[in-house]
Parts: C-alpha cells; sequence; structure tokens
C-alpha cells in the first residue's frame, strides 16, 4: 500500500469523491471530464473519439484529479506486430492564478525537472515523463490485463460504500480496441473489500510504481 498511501498524500481531490461516484453524464465518468483539457493540450485527442486499426488497442488510466498537484496519464498502446509502447505523461491547470508569482513559478520549474517536451495548452499544461531507463510496457501491459483492467465495471454498480472518503486518489481508465470504446472509474478503491475494487488498487498499484520511477517524482 505504500504507492497507494504516497499517491493519497500527494493529493486533494476536487470534489467529493465517494459522492460522485456514479455520476455520469450519460455513459460517460463523471471525472473524465477533467481529462479533456490535458488531452488537448497533448495532442493526443479524446480516445473516445479516435479510432484504431484492427488489433491495435490503447488504454488510458488517469490518476490523480487533484487541486494544484500534478495529475498522471498512464498510456500504452499496442501494435499490430505484438509490440507495446508506453508513456506518462504529467499535466497539470494551466491557470495558477490563485497561487502567489513565485509560488507558480517554482511549481513549473520543479514538474519540468523532470519531463520532456512541455506542452501549454488553454486548460492544461503537459510534458512527458523521463526516465533514466524505460519501464518494460509490454510486462506492464500484461500484468494490467491479467488484472481485468479491459473487463472492470464501473464503481458505480458496487453497493454503496461503507465510508464516506471526501479526499484521497482517483483513477478513470480508458480503453480502446478499434471501434469499441469503454471507461470507467473507482475512487479510493483501497478502502473498498470487493474484488473489483481489490483489483483496481492492484492496478493503481502497478501504475503508481511506473510513475514513481520517473526521473522526476
Amino acid at each position: 500500500m505504500n504507492v497507494i498511501r504516497k499517491l493519497i498524500g500527494a493529493t486533494l481531490l476536487c470534489v467529493a469523491m465517494q459522492a460522485c461516484a456514479g455520476e455520469q453524464s450519460g455513459d460517460e465518468p463523471f471525472l473524465l471530464q477533467f481529462t479533456h483539457g490535458a488531452s488537448a493540450a497533448a495532442g493526443i485527442g479524446e480516445l473516445k473519439e479516435i479510432s484504431l486499426p484492427d488489433k491495435e488497442r490503447e488504454i488510458r488510466i488517469w490518476v490523480g484529479f487533484g487541486v494544484l498537484r500534478t495529475d498522471h496519464l498512464l498510456r500504452l498502446r499496442t501494435t499490430q506486430d505484438g509490440n507495446v509502447l508506453g508513456e506518462v505523461l504529467v499535466h497539470y491547470k494551466n491557470d495558477l492564478s490563485d497561487m502567489g508569482p513565485e509560488d507558480a513559478a517554482e511549481f513549473r520549474r520543479s514538474v519540468l525537472e523532470g519531463c520532456i517536451n512541455p506542452r501549454e495548452g488553454s486548460e492544461s499544461n503537459v510534458c512527458t515523463a523521463s526516465y533514466r531507463r524505460q519501464p518494460n510496457w509490454k510486462t506492464i501491459y500484461k500484468k494490467l490485463v491479467k488484472l481485468g483492467i479491459l473487463t472492470l465495471p464501473d464503481e458505480s454498480v458496487l453497493p454503496p460504500p461503507e465510508i464516506d472518503i471526501t479526499d484521497g486518489v482517483a483513477m478513470v481508465v480508458e480503453v480502446r480496441e478499434g471501434a469499441q470504446y469503454r471507461a470507467y472509474e473507482y475512487s479510493n478503491s483501497w478502502a473498498r473489500r470487493e474484488p473489483e475494487a481489490v483489483a483496481a488498487t492492484d492496478i493503481l498499484q502497478i501504475v503508481g510504481k511506473a510513475i514513481g520511477a520517473a526521473d522526476g517524482t
């Protein structure tokens, strides 16, 4: 649980997470709306709007949804020849006016220390996490698939949580395979006992380790 605790300690959620569970716009997880600015800034588009060639798959795992803190996206893409491409994107809101100028400058500097290819968008700023040694993306991908990342249901189908938590860490998963797309979310899955939530926590652990291996984290 050390990775989960580190993520929780670095994140103060912008909404009461358990209250938002199940509050969706159509079939879209509630928190997915907070990723659109980062997708635009990164130039990768919204996954639900993108079609992939046959035998290709893309998984996006968004972690964080905090106030002033950096959030992360682990992006994995399988190719037709069986390779797995991966990257971690670091993103944060463009408007830091609620911080003092010096604090905002220091915040940006600290983020960019471990990043390459910074991009500025209208809502979010994004950069690509750098690694002295690239993770084995194929191994990570296989572990996530084994945990059921492709088929987990949205947290909203589970029974109401036993406790209400208004801070912590949240995860939104998007999966695109050819013309098929789905997305789901979990917040503070570590506090739940259902098998689906346990799997979500294990997924978050793997993602957290990949994020933590980057130079600037």
